[in-house]
């Protein structure tokens, strides 16, 4: 019986790190985007991401 819970409770625990894999996946995103404003973020042919510099005239 103690092992039910166990399980149970492990996998109340499994799901939990699943969505938060998710919100960290997406607040990392987020941060990509605001952290590199002057670099284009490029979806290549394999899953990924390139950057490119943007041509951004500098105010100096």
């Amino acid at each position: 019986m103690e092992n039910i819970f166990e399980l149970k409770r492990s996998i109340g625990k499994f799901k939990n790190l699943e969505d938060n894999i998710k919100k960290g996946q997406e607040e990392v995103k987020d941060l990509i985007r605001r952290c590199i404003k002057p670099y284009t973020l490029i979806r290549t042919s394999y899953d990924g991401f390139k950057l490119r510099r943007k041509q951004v005239k500098k105010d100096m």
